[in-house]
């Protein structure tokens, strides 16, 4: 029972921290880079099982998932070594930043034994307590900030990746109690009080997932997950039309993100510009020199003086800095993995749901911010390794 205890303890610890991380990083600024830390601790704790059990066999979609993640790394360091845009401090840091979500995620697969055999009535209990407390900050402040003023208030940018974060694990443990229906009810609330596009495709998202999986026990087929995709699509559609159609006319950050990578891949093929040189955080906090080659360093958005967007999206990062071979690498990872996800079916509905929901759910933020490299996105690359882990082993 003590062991039982100790275990539901730690879980429900890490979950209170990656969902309040923000909040705590305000109080204990050194706490921005907890994430970091786990993910530190992750894969070197999935080095050392895997070296400790002696046996170098892993299946061939997970190995395919390393190698797209090790080619996407050599191609970024390739073409630092080569171009050498940045310093090594930037470089070392952007690299791993770059690579955290999927350490994240692999850490999580090889720490499911540790975890395995938890009380889901616990964790249910503390979903449910995360949530409520979540629900009334975010009505705290959307509507009594200015009556109230607390020190700390919810950024809605990061409410929606929480949200999912909670949705998921209700997903992967539904057994259609009032608890788990009232979690997901408030957190599809708290999406749509974000007035995010993200927000509105991942209700969108939740609902598809939920009744064409939960309750009508039927698996996505791809022409259904493309035409899920549009609804996705329709959701977020004036975002969508304000960054990428009006966006090329007026030259918005994010559009001129993807217009300069497509450029810099072409130019510099096969390789990129390598780590932190362009979108990436430390290429705004060491400007990197690869802006004012392409015209962008007096941009009134992403110029020198601005600083305002220059974090605005994933895709360009990759494709920028790895180059299209990169590009192709990433992509692939995410395509073995939807595979991977897809085969959870047949061992739990419940899992595959709730994998289908993190993956599109990163789909949707690739778009509109940084994605994998999002700090408050590393809940859901755990999450992500636990529910392969947990399906492989049902």
């Amino acid at each position: 029972m003590k062991k039982l205890l100790n275990k539901n303890t730690v879980v429900g610890v890490f979950l209170v921290l990656f969902v309040f991380q923000a909040l705590i990083e305000r109080l204990i600024p050194f706490f921005s880079y907890f994430d970091e830390f786990v993910a530190m601790a992750a894969i070197l704790y999935a080095m050392c099982s895997l070296i400790s059990s002696r046996k170098f066999t892993v299946k061939k979609p997970y190995l395919v998932m390393s190698l797209c993640v090790f080619v996407y790394f050599l191609l970024a360091s390739v073409s630092t070594l080569i171009y050498h845009y940045q310093n090594l401090f930037p470089s070392l840091a952007g690299a791993f930043l770059s690579l955290k979500w999927f350490f994240l995620m692999i850490g999580g697969y090889y720490i499911y034994p540790l975890i395995k055999g938890l009380s889901e009535k616990s964790l249910k209990n503390t979903v449910f307590l995360v949530t409520v407390v979540l629900f009334v900050w975010t009505i705290h402040t959307k509507f009594l900030s200015a009556v109230i003023p607390l020190l700390v208030e919810v950024t809605m940018w990061d409410l929606c990746a929480k949200c999912l974060l909670l949705t998921a694990i209700t997903l992967a443990l539904f057994e259609k109690s009032r608890i788990e229906y009232a979690v997901i009810i408030l957190n599809c609330v708290m999406l749509a009080l974000s007035g995010k596009a993200k927000g509105f495709g991942a209700l969108a998202l939740i609902a598809l997932v939920s009744f064409w999986t939960m309750f009508k026990g039927k698996k996505f087929k791809l022409y259904q997950l493309f035409a899920a995709a549009f609804v996705v699509i329709a959701a977020g559609w004036q975002k969508i039309h304000f960054y990428f159609i009006e966006g090329k006319r007026l030259q918005y950050a994010r559009y001129m993100l993807y217009e300069t990578s497509v450029k810099i891949a072409n130019d510099y093929f096969p390789l990129g510009t390598g780590w932190s040189t362009f979108g990436s955080h430390y290429a705004a906090e060491r400007y990197s020199p690869v802006y004012f080659i392409y015209g962008l360093g007096f941009h009134r958005e992403l110029g020198y003086y601005n600083h305002m967007f220059l974090n605005d999206s994933y895709w360009p990062i990759v494709i920028a800095e790895s180059g299209w071979l990169g590009f192709a690498a990433v992509l692939g990872f995410c395509i073995v993995l939807y595979f991977c996800i897809d085969r959870l079916f047949s061992n739990s509905k419940k899992f595959y749901a709730a994998g289908i929901v993190v993956l599109g759910y990163m789909m949707i933020t690739s778009l509109e911010e940084t994605g994998f490299q999002q700090p408050v996105l590393s809940g859901l690359g755990v999450m992500m390794g636990l529910l392969l882990a947990a399906g492989n082993n049902e």
